[in-house]
């Protein structure tokens, strides 16, 4: 038996069934998890800006900073590999192995 995994996958990977509707939550908090972290990141590049913001000065900038800044952390977070979820499902499959 071949006991190679295809290019790009990891044991945790084949693994985690998506269907399932933990695996599923469990994907969710990891996605929301990497844009808060990313969305930090955006926030303290920002803070350096004139005004503040991406979006200038004032109260609408703020909500629309906080809005867009969100969005772009989520979508940032999306197509990066941050490496977070894989972290997680191996120290989850290797508690489970114990």
């Amino acid at each position: 038996m071949n006991d190679m995994l295809p290019i790009g996958q990891t044991p945790m990977a084949i693994k985690a069934d998506p269907t399932k509707k933990e695996s599923k939550k469990a994907n969710e908090a990891i996605e929301g998890f990497e844009a808060m972290l990313v969305q930090q990141v955006l926030s303290e590049m920002e803070s350096d800006l004139e005004g503040g913001s991406i979006f200038g000065k004032g109260v609408e900038a703020g909500t629309l900073g906080a809005v867009g800044e969100w969005e772009l952390a989520k979508s940032i977070a999306k197509s990066l590999d941050l490496g977070i979820e894989k972290q997680i499902f191996q120290l989850t499959a290797q508690k489970e192995s114990k």
